[in-house]
This record gives C-alpha cells, structure tokens and sequence, in this order.
C-alpha cells in the first residue's frame, strides 16, 4: 500500500507569514519624512512647490540636519560648498525655534549664493 498525502500542513507557511508581517512591521515604523520631530508652523496662504533639491531640518534644540545627514553650522559651508546654488532648498523648521538659529541658517545660505529658499508649513 502506498503512503500518499491527503493534507498539507499549513501551520509552518503560516509561521512564516507571521514573521514576515513583523519585520514588515517593524520596518515600516523606520521609514519616515526625517530623522528628527519637527512641529511645523501653520500657515493660511500654502503653496506646492515642484521638485526640492535639498532638505535642511531645524529643530527646536538647534540640531541641523542636510538631507537626513547632521550638520553643525560649521559643518554647513563645507556640506554646501559641492551643491549648485541654484538648487531649492526646503527648510522644515520647528516652529518652537527661538528666530536666531533660523536666521543665521538663512544667512549662511545666502553667502554660500543659494537663492531659492522654501520653508515648509502646514495648513
């Protein structure tokens, strides 16, 4: 007599799927906009911008981060100084931070020739 199957276990696929749904999961949580929290400013008269080149980030504390990488005002010229200035660049900033930082992040802008500067809000 032979020996044939008439069920399939279906519990160790289910094991599987289930493993996989964690680390999917998990993951998912890691993929975000940017690596800090940034409470945006409200605004009433917002508008879309097209394609931004560069993204700085400005936290409440003063942290500064170019395109998810951290940058001290220093460190800023010379991350700067390989970019186009012609590139738009998007500012999010916090909207606790005290006007100095975001003024002379601006100003350090300005004198490496970048022109096309956009801060980001929400409605």
């Amino acid at each position: 007599m032979k020996n044939s199957f008439t069920e399939i276990n279906i519990i160790p696929l289910v094991d599987v799927m289930l493993v996989l749904l964690v680390i999917i999961l998990t993951t998912a949580s890691f993929m975000t906009t940017g690596n800090i929290r940034v409470d945006l400013p409200k605004t009433a008269s917002a508008q879309a911008l097209p394609k931004i080149s560069l993204q700085l980030e400005l936290a409440h504390d003063g942290t500064i981060r170019l395109d998810d990488i951290p940058v001290s005002m220093d460190e800023l010229k010379t991350a700067l100084s390989g970019k186009n200035p012609e590139s738009a660049i998007m500012i999010s900033a916090d909207r606790n931070v005290t006007l100095q930082p975001f003024i002379s992040l601006i100003d350090a802008l300005k004198k490496e020739g970048f022109n096309h500067i956009s801060v980001q809000t929400r409605q």
